[in-house]
């Protein structure tokens, strides 16, 4: 991560610069399609594997197994900010956790949300512990920051929400009871290359094919079958987090040294948006994915639970650790504030959407929530300058 004003341009040459943002731009877009292909035919069998085996219900798989996955990025790149040390970096580690809230309930479950097609049905328990607790954390966070500063037992308080909210999912959530389903994990039918007819299929084909090749490489095949057993799962499973970490990190690196200087975006706006962006590639593919598969349950826990992680760990325990070994955090403006109160409106108006379209994920979530974020975006813009 580059500091606030290190650098404006990556060259002596607006024409470089620009010829560096394009090439930038197709190499995030080949990561994006990594983590779109690693997601949809190894990431998810695995855990639809797992699932089974553990008999777990989707709203527990969701918030645990799919959630960790998903909140890695943002909690790698707030604990690099405060091991860094410096305001800049506190604000981008927070506002990419502010930013990645909104982003992903207005348009990872609104795109998801497309896929319900005519509806997905979501249980109300589950959707008010869910928002509920992320609200909780929410207002926590907007509370402790008011003074600019955050102390020790403010940082806990932050921790402990999400223990409470595991502990809350394994009391109040029953175990799948019966014999266990041993039919394999059906995600979609794979593609046969003689059904491939037009250009763009083929051509999509053609790109996507390193990639398959790669992680069918790499990627540990018994964890991908039932026939395994339960530490083959876990090794899987354990690769692929650290595969989609890897990717995520990359995608953040290219927005923070390459996109970032040359749009002469500052840190704190790069945070609340791009970086949210690419931190959230792995939440949009798993909750479309999730609600292909008729579980909004596991989609609404996976994006909500990443969230709730962010907010109480990936904020509070580097926060912790800072508190205890270096310094409180301090920030010097109350900019990000609006926006905490901003993230708590959407998390309401998300809830009321849901209230009101009978619990069921629709597309008219869709066509709600992304205009909502259209105008966060517009905003933030809008006070940065």
């Amino acid at each position: 991560l580059v500091d606030e004003g290190e650098m404006d341009h990556i060259t002596d040459s607006p024409q470089v610069d620009i010829l560096i943002l394009i090439v930038t731009i197709i190499a995030m877009g080949y990561l994006f399609c990594a983590v779109a292909v690693l997601c949809d035919n190894f990431f998810m069998p695995c855990l639809l594997c797992l699932q089974k085996k553990l008999r777990l219900s989707d709203s527990i798989a969701g918030a645990t197994f799919l959630a960790i996955p998903a909140a890695m990025p943002e909690l790698c790149t707030n604990a690099i900010a405060v091991a860094r040390g410096g305001t800049a970096m506190y604000e981008l580690g927070l506002g990419t956790m502010v930013g990645s809230g909104a982003y992903d309930l207005c348009i990872c479950l609104g795109i998801a949300s497309l896929f319900a097609v005519p509806f997905v049905k979501v249980r109300g328990a589950g959707v008010y512990r869910d928002f509920l607790t992320y609200l909780l954390a929410v207002v926590l966070l907007g509370v402790f920051i008011r003074d600019r500063t955050v102390h020790l037992y403010e940082a806990t308080c932050l921790f402990m929400v999400y223990v409470l909210y595991v502990v809350c999912l394994y009391v109040l959530e029953p175990r799948v009871e019966g014999e266990i389903d041993m039919s394999e994990p059906m995600i979609h039918e794979k593609e046969d290359p003689d059904a491939v007819h037009t250009c763009a299929q083929k051509t999509v084909y053609v790109i996507l094919k390193p990639l398959h090749v790669l992680f069918e490489f790499i990627v540990p095949r018994k964890g991908l079958k039932m026939a395994g057993e339960w530490y083959h799962h876990a090794c899987t499973f354990a690769c692929m987090l650290v595969y989609i970490v890897v990717i995520t990190r990359a995608m953040i690196l290219l927005i923070d040294v390459v996109i970032a200087p040359v749009l002469e975006i500052p840190h704190s706006l790069a945070g609340l948006t791009i970086v949210a962006w690419g931190a959230n590639v792995p939440n949009a593919v798993n909750a479309s994915i999730a609600v292909k598969l008729h579980s909004g349950d596991m989609a609404i826990s996976g994006a909500v639970g990443s969230q709730i992680i962010n907010i109480s760990v990936g904020l509070g325990l580097p926060w912790m650790f800072s508190n205890l070994f270096k310094t409180p955090i301090v920030f010097l403006t109350d900019g990000l504030l609006v926006s905490v109160y901003m993230l708590g409106g959407i998390i309401m108006m998300f809830l009321l959407l849901c209230i009101v379209c009978g619990m069921k994920l629709s597309r008219v979530i869709t066509f709600v929530m992304m205009p909502i974020y259209i105008g966060f975006f517009s905003f933030e813009r809008s006070e940065e300058h």
